[in-house]
């Protein structure tokens, strides 16, 4: 769908914005996935709720239901709790028109006829990001009369019932294809990771401890859909995470140890079945459960880096491993520590493919492309991926130019950012 284009622009442009207008806010829907993918903390919202008639459904070409500004306010406000949402009932040309709104993002999807969508768009024009709905194509009408060289007609379309096809238009520079950049957050809020830490510094368990430089290659093993056991099976020194461990172990590939990061309480589903031989690295702000799963089994201690305020419960001296959004990346900084210094990476496709969801059921979804080894935003590009993939895409750039050897196994995103200068070829371990 088209709208798919606007929450790619939210997530990009998130630390830019803070405010949203939207004209058109119908049932609330668009609202809550721009708050969510911004984090803004304002919203107002116009659109005519219940005041619609058949009269102005007329004029205004509008087909969709009609719903209630109570209920639509109650629904953005119980899925954004923490947001200033304002809805102003009524119509734009006495509500909106004649105003000079300047917003961070300005979505308008208002009114169909020119005199309404002229009038919506003079009244938002300078917000900082503006985005056109109605852009016809095929068809008389909508919203392409406004669109001159200053904006950008995104490609993905959609059918309209009695012919033609409806783009989006946004006004440059916030237009993609865009090099894309992300800025991650955690998961869990600061608080939650603290008292995690607290509670398990507690626990009589070793810390990690740096290793000497030694000449072992680390093969670490990511859950993307490419990861096949047989292509690691008798490697010395496999490095699995949360996703991958029960699929190496069922096939009969035991890792030698399992990096786990995330502070959320789902993690010790992942390792409800630990095994034996496995050297569990689990980080002092998971939850106490993931340490209780692993209980009886070799388990080591080691304190990440996340920005959560871990400096104000960890005493000096403690060994702090930094870099990774996510387990599989952070897996390489601890390997690192244990001495490593070659790695071979399987299973980090950090896309999705054959309509796999991999773990990420509830991730936006994104297309880019990869053009001079750079991250694209493009609608028609040939990855599809989400934002927490795409975090550890940038982390991966970093992380080459290092003077540490990556071999990367498998196609997709990763494969295709790796410079020359950085491959390993497997003859060097034949």
């Amino acid at each position: 769908m088209r709208y798919d284009q606007l929450i790619a622009i939210c997530h990009i442009y998130r630390d830019e914005i803070d405010s949203i207008v939207e004209v058109g806010t119908w049932n609330g829907d668009r609202a809550i996935q721009m708050i969510q993918a911004t984090g803004a903390k304002s919203y107002v919202g116009y659109d005519l709720f219940e005041d619609a008639t058949d009269e102005t459904d007329a004029e205004e070409s509008n087909v969709k239901a009609h719903f209630s500004q109570d209920e639509v306010g109650q629904k953005i406000a119980e899925a954004c709790p923490d947001v200033d949402v304002r809805l102003i009932k009524g119509n734009t040309r006495e509500t909106l028109h004649g105003q000079k709104i300047e917003a961070d993002l300005a979505f308008v999807d208002g009114g169909h006829s020119e005199k309404t969508i002229l009038g919506d768009y003079n009244a938002v024009k300078g917000s900082k990001i503006l985005v056109l709905d109605d852009v016809y194509e095929g068809r008389p009408g909508g919203a392409g009369f406004l669109v001159d060289d200053d904006f950008m007609v995104l490609p993905k379309k959609d059918p309209v019932k009695d012919g033609g096809f409806v783009r989006m238009a946004v006004r440059k520079p916030y237009a993609p294809p865009i090099r894309l950049q992300v800025k991650t957050r955690n998961v869990s809020s600061n608080e939650t990771i603290q008292a995690n830490i607290r509670r398990n510094l507690e626990r009589d368990l070793p810390d990690v401890e740096v290793v000497g430089r030694h000449c072992e290659p680390a093969v670490i093993a990511a859950g993307g859909p490419s990861l096949d056991p047989e292509a690691i099976r008798g490697h010395s020194h496999i490095f699995c995470v949360k996703s991958s461990h029960d699929k190496l172990i069922e096939a009969g590939v035991i890792p030698w140890g399992c990096v786990l990061l995330d502070p959320r309480a789902h993690v010790a589903d992942f390792v409800a079945s630990p095994h034996k031989d496995v050297r569990y690295f689990v980080a002092s702000m998971c939850d106490p459960t993931t340490f209780d799963a692993l209980d009886g089994h070799k388990v080591w201690r080691y304190h990440a880096i996340v920005g959560a305020g871990e400096e104000k419960i960890l005493s000096p001296g403690k060994l702090l491993i930094a870099g990774g959004c996510s387990a599989a990346t952070r897996a390489i900084s601890l390997a690192h520590a244990l001495g490593f210094r070659e790695f071979h990476l399987h299973g980090f496709d950090l896309c999705y493919r054959d309509g796999s969801e991999g773990n990420a059921l509830n991730a936006e979804k994104i297309r880019v492309s990869i053009r001079d080894r750079e991250i694209h935003q493009d609608p028609q590009g040939e990855y599809l991926t989400d934002l927490e993939k795409m975090a550890q895409a940038q982390e991966f750039k970093h992380l080459f130019k290092t003077e540490n050897d990556f071999c990367i196994h498998g196609e997709g995103i990763l494969s295709a950012l790796q410079p020359p200068k950085n491959t390993l070829t497997l003859d060097r371990y034949a």
